[in-house]
């Protein structure tokens, strides 16, 4: 899957700097030390790039810098998740969301795992990942159509800050049991 996730986003790189998708493969990504995948060569420099994998599913995020700050992406398997793990994770706000959620219909399991793939996004997209206490992101609403509101609190809030950003969307989605979730910052 490591290996899927960074094929996906050197096509995706190529598809965002006009190259021929067989080229992909001579695109270069490297780690940087925060973790964060970053492609390297010629008419990559401004290009940002996330990476995720789960099971049999990879999946990546290419765009230009400009208004776009930095991006982060995500896909989860949708399964059960302990309650433990929901206390752990998720605010006491956030718990009222999903069990708002839930008293509308929406299957439990799935939005679960899909507020964990908006804080694992955004996490990516400051930056940071799992060094942020994933409490610091809260997802404030979850609408029908994927659009999410998340509320940074600090440390988060001046991550978003710290790379340069003043804005933070999130769009989400569910396909063939998984839950995905994009992230982006803007100027």
């Amino acid at each position: 899957e490591f290996f899927a996730g960074r094929l996906a986003a050197k096509e995706a790189i190529a598809l965002v700097t006009d190259r021929p998708v067989k080229e992909a493969r001579g695109i270069e990504i490297r780690r940087l030390e925060t973790g964060e995948p970053a492609p390297r060569g010629k008419g990559t420099e401004n290009v940002l790039v996330s990476i995720t994998h789960t099971g049999d599913v990879a999946l990546a995020a290419a765009a230009r810098k400009g208004p776009l700050v930095s991006l982060g992406i995500d896909a989860e398997r949708i399964e059960a998740k302990s309650d433990s793990f929901l206390t752990e994770n998720f605010h006491a706000t956030e718990r009222a969301v999903l069990d708002k959620m839930a008293t509308a219909g929406r299957d439990p399991n799935e939005t679960i795992v899909l507020v964990w793939a908006v804080k694992e996004a955004v996490l990516k997209a400051l930056g940071k990942g799992f060094a942020l206490d994933v409490q610091s992101v809260r997802v404030e609403r979850l609408d029908e159509d994927g659009k999410c509101l998340v509320k940074l609190e600090e440390p988060a809030r001046r991550c978003l800050a710290d790379v340069g950003a003043q804005g933070l969307s999130v769009q989400t989605w569910i396909r063939d049991g998984h839950a995905y979730a994009l992230a982006w910052t803007t100027t």
